[in-house]
């Protein structure tokens, strides 16, 4: 216990004070982010994007896709050594029923949690190309079409000023 002499005048009285307690972030759940993050179809089939504001420059938000919900993690707690860096918007790739947990942190320390779990609707559908076969491009039949059409009204051009000339 420490003491302290309070007063400097004849008659002082001496206290006792507490000692200090080490501050501690125990069985201190991270923060729910200020605002919800909103979840919608990446652009990607099989993909899932989260949007959501940053708070402060100094905080970084990574992600994790598990196939079950994890515990709440503390205030100021590690990241998870799974954790990627995630950028508000871009394409996550998931699986209905599986779990995007968002973190934002301060360094390698959880501050903001937010987790959900993917319905089929938050996910773009579609699948990857099976292999060996060419993914559809819209209009790929018509491009080398109009590049012939192009070239040859480059050619009727130069056929028309070489005429005029001679």
């Amino acid at each position: 216990m420490k003491l302290a002499r309070i007063g400097v005048a004849a008659g002082a009285a001496l206290i006792a004070i507490a000692p200090l307690a080490t501050p501690s972030f125990a069985a201190n759940p991270a923060r729910s982010f200020p605002s919800t993050p909103v979840t919608a179809p990446g652009t990607a089939p099989g993909t899932t994007t989260l949007t959501f504001p940053f708070m402060n420059p100094v905080l970084r938000p990574y992600v994790t896709v598990t196939n079950g919900s994890v515990a709440w993690p503390e205030f100021y707690s590690s990241m998870p050594s799974s954790a990627v860096a995630y950028n508000s918007g871009g394409d996550l790739p998931v699986k209905s029923g599986q779990y995007v947990q968002l973190y934002e942190s301060y360094g390698t320390n959880v501050l903001y949690f937010y987790q959900e779990k993917m319905a089929p609707s938050d996910i773009r559908p579609g699948g990857a190309p099976i292999a060996g076969q060419m993914p559809e491009v819209p209009f790929a039949g018509a491009l080398p079409a109009l590049g012939a059409l192009g070239v040859g009204l480059l050619m009727a051009m130069r056929r028309k000023r070489t005429r005029g000339h001679a």
